[in-house]
């Protein structure tokens, strides 16, 4: 089977026709996607719950039997990434995660995402195998990070809720399964066609945020062996930096492995020696000349590597060495001003002013160098140093004029000054832009308004600005190097502040209520018209008239009309033409994160139905279809391949491959559908339990509104389990014993000993709980209760889901009532008011 062709990017495409429709076909994708979760999300009821799930599954069906017959009518489109059978069989691998959810939102299984993650990957694997698509590929590798994250609770290590209990090593594990990935793809690398090392870099990104973890929380913790574990890591990651920069060349993945010694390292010397202001000073110097050291060689390994001709000349650093290096500055500078405050404690403004005019004097001293670290380092630590002591100490304010134009001052000698430095001129120039919009418009709010007119004033002309000034490099290509990272200062500010303009956003500050939800700013607007403005600019030069009006008239009222609220995706969209205009693969990949960050923020925070957003999405994706079919029936009429794979030879899939291909198919039904015959049964023949419980009101990104629930019966549990802590304190899962009262509330009477069998009862004669091997359970109900996020749950539930608009009603709820086996597997059927009466949800809400 011929694998998928993903030599030829969608930036190396030869007109702007298959751009176009690559591009809609892209986007379409994901916009149908996230309809369709958000259509799963909602949780209709007018659906039965077989119905619901049997009708998500001839999707999936539907959309891989398409994939099939398209993939043997044209066996071209098996070896394109973009075709319309991989485009299908895509949103059917995302389908299956949405199919999962619907299952445990519809069944009340708990608010657990790990096992959805997880199996989500298991059943992604025969159409990994099959299909061999970079996209599945990568999918199946973050599904598996997460899903480890998530089941060793991670987030809660964090600091959302204390540290996990789960398995001391579990960060050993998530290493050794990246160590495991990052084999795979070198040993498969002639499995799947990934000529950009995608999949290895994901897999070296997780390996080594893996490690940290593993060493963080060791420091944290306490644990035995945590230096020799640290040296052990350290040793690790030393051989990839060696394998990968000096054996493969490959600066990416070496850059990721020094990012991880660099933190060992200096976390090292925290944990060993941080108790004294000689310890801080060592700390600053070692934490400085191991930054030194790994700049040095990354530097040179960059100048070392295998270059073309026409690459030869182009001497700046890939846009991952700069963010890799502005990082360790940033570190290197927060331990020096640290140094600073413990030895000479708060500068008065005297001494700003003195640290800044050597601060200056030193960046026009060490531009007569040659050195690279002297003319690019340097200067960047020293503007980080000064503007860092400016803003801890609260001194750049408008009413401070003089400090504000030392700081300006520094900036733009650095910014002129720094011809070989182009990160040093982003952040110089990103400084510059920053104290001067504060010092002409933080004192002149009134005329705007107020402050949220004023910011958008100010964020709409520097976006005219940037816009201005991107035409002028198109025209001027000689000046790229000199206004190139004054444009990316300029884009990322405008990111920045434009996302407190966005009409979903809310924020409360002192006599400051940013709430447009009704209002479009002058910033909506103009983003909104940027996108058929440039495209419409950039087609006519090469196109015709009719074609040119076209596209950008079909691009005006996906902006206008679906995207006006969400100005940053319209930007995104701006920067996505751009790119291609200008074969800017970093503009590219910036700006397609840019869209799915400011798409999943928007729609997540806007203030209505899941359902309406769902049908807003899907109104979006069949516009962007529509505008790809007919931009096809142009590529055709011009004879031109949409896919460039021509020369690739058209071989249908063989029967090995086929085989997985429907095993994977056959997998998610019968998995699936065998889940929901058994929880249908237990619904129907299960015994009722009903326990008191106490709801709170969360909410799920993955499966829409729902309560987190806390049982009386689990505060039971973990008193008894306390006491007997060396019995339960490795167990996940025991039986306990429920006995119902008079009114049907179900009350703990006893639990199981999972290591020797023994009951612990309530003995009402001794009065107290006993512990016997003989206890006679008849008449009581047996409950599987299950440890998770700390808590001992019923069957580990944790939620109930129920439609959008209905938190108020379901706050009534007292009580769960679940249905349970007799192997004490249990089921949350319906909540219960404080007669024991069911909660139903309104008519007027069901109807809608």
């Amino acid at each position: 089977m011929q694998v998928k062709e993903l030599n030829q990017s969608i930036l190396d495409l030869p007109d702007w026709a298959q751009f176009l429709r690559r591009s809609s076909v892209m986007i379409a994708a994901v916009l149908l996607g996230s309809a369709l979760i958000m259509a799963i999300a909602a949780n209709w009821l007018s659906w039965p719950k077989v119905g619901r799930v049997a009708l998500l599954q001839a999707t999936i069906t539907a959309l891989v039997l398409f994939a099939w017959w398209r993939g043997q009518r044209k066996p071209k489109d098996w070896a394109s990434a973009y075709s319309l059978s991989s485009i299908s069989i895509n949103l059917a691998a995302i389908a299956i995660g949405g199919l999962l959810a619907l299952i445990g939102q519809s069944y009340q299984t708990g608010a657990d995402p790990w096992q959805l993650f997880a199996l989500w990957a298991v059943l992604l694997l025969p159409w990994l195998i099959a299909q061999r698509s970079l996209f599945i590929i990568l999918l199946v590798l973050i599904l598996t990070n997460v899903a480890l994250y998530l089941y060793f609770e991670m987030p809660r290590f964090l600091g959302f809720g204390g540290f996990s209990s789960r398995f001391a090593h579990s960060g050993g594990i998530v290493v050794a399964v990246n160590v495991v990935a990052l084999g795979l793809t070198h040993a498969l690398r002639s499995f799947f066609d990934d000529p950009h090392l995608v999949t290895r870099r994901f897999s070296m990104l997780f390996l080594t945020s893996g490690v940290v973890w593993w060493q963080v929380r060791a420091w944290l913790d306490g644990a035995d062996g945590a230096t020799l574990q640290n040296l052990f890591l350290l040793a690790g990651m030393s051989a990839a930096v060696w394998f990968y920069l000096h054996k493969l060349r490959d600066i990416f993945s070496g850059a990721l492995a020094y990012g991880a010694i660099y933190v060992l390292l200096s976390g090292l010397m925290i944990y060993e020696t941080i108790d004294s202001f000689d310890s801080l000073l060592l700390l600053f110097f070692w934490t400085a000349l191991i930054g030194a050291g790994v700049i040095y060689d990354l530097r040179r390994v960059w100048k070392q590597r295998p270059v073309t001709v026409s690459a030869s000349a182009e001497e700046k650093e890939p846009w991952f060495l700069r963010l890799f290096f502005l990082g360790l500055q940033v570190m290197v500078t927060v331990f020096f001003l640290l140094t600073w405050f413990v030895t000479f404690g708060e500068p008065s403004e005297l001494m700003q002013h003195l640290f800044i005019l050597v601060a200056l004097a030193g960046v026009i001293y060490f531009q007569r160098s040659k050195n690279r670290m002297a003319t690019q380092d340097l200067p960047l630590f020293l503007l980080l140093s000064s503007v860092f002591i400016g803003a801890l100490m609260s001194q750049l304010r408008a009413d401070n004029t003089l400090l504000l134009a030392w700081f300006l001052l520094l900036s733009v000698v650095i910014y002129v000054f720094s011809t070989k430095a182009w990160l040093v001129r982003f952040i110089s120039g990103g400084v510059a832009t920053v104290l001067l919009l504060h010092l002409l418009f933080e004192p002149h709010e009134v005329i705007f308004g107020g402050w949220a007119y004023s910011l958008d004033v100010m964020v709409t002309g520097l976006l005219c600005a940037t816009v201005g000034l991107a035409v002028w490099i198109r025209k001027q290509p000689a000046k790229n190097a000199l206004y190139s990272p004054l444009w990316w200062s300029w884009a990322l500010l405008i990111i920045g502040l434009g996302r407190f303009l966005e009409p979903s956003y809310s924020m409360d500050w002192d006599m400051v209520d940013i709430q447009k939800s009704s209002v479009h700013l002058y910033f909506n607007y103009c983003a909104a018209l940027l996108p058929p403005l440039a495209l419409f600019s950039l087609l006519r030069s090469k196109n015709t008239l009719v074609f040119s009006l076209g596209c950008a008239v079909a691009l005006g009222v996906l902006s206008w009309f679906l995207l006006m609220p969400a100005p940053l995706a319209n930007l995104a969209l701006s920067a996505w033409v751009w790119a291609y205009a200008q074969r800017d693969r970093v503009l590219f990949w910036c700006s397609v994160v840019l869209l799915s960050f400011a798409l999943a923020v928007h729609y997540y925070s806007l203030q209505w139905l899941l359902i309406h957003k769902a049908m807003a999405l899907g109104a979006g994706g069949a516009w962007l279809a529509f505008g790809a079919f007919l931009l096809q029936r142009v590529v055709i009429k011009d004879h031109a391949s949409s896919d460039s794979v021509d020369a690739l030879p058209m071989t249908k899939p063989s029967l090995l491959f086929s085989s997985f291909f429907w095993v994977g198919l056959g997998a998610v039904l019968l998995i699936t559908i065998q889940d929901v015959a058994r929880k249908e049964n237990l619904l129907a023949n299960g015994t009722p339990v009903v326990l008191v419980l106490a709801p709170v009101d969360p909410r799920s990104l993955m499966q829409g509104d729902f309560m987190a629930l806390n049982f009386s019966l689990s505060q039971e549990v973990e008193r008894l389990v306390r006491k007997q802590e060396t019995a339960y304190n490795t167990r996940q899962s025991f039986l306990a014993y429920l006995q119902p009262d008079a009114a049907g509330v179900s009350t703990l009477a006893a639990i199981q000993n999972p290591t020797d069998g023994r009951v612990l009862f309530n003995d009402q004669q001794k009065g107290g709980w006993q512990s016997a091997s003989d206890v006679d359970l008849t008449g009581l109900i047996a409950l599987e209760v299950t440890r998770k996020k700390g808590r001992w749950l019923p069957n580990g539930v944790d939620a109930w889901f129920f439609p959008e608009g209905q938190a108020e009603h379901f706050e009534q709820a007292l009580y769960g009532e679940f249905k349970v086996n007799d192997k004490g597997k249990a089921l949350l059927y319906r909540m219960l008011d404080e007669k024991a009466q069911p909660v139903a949800a309104p008519a007027e809400i069901l109807d809608n």
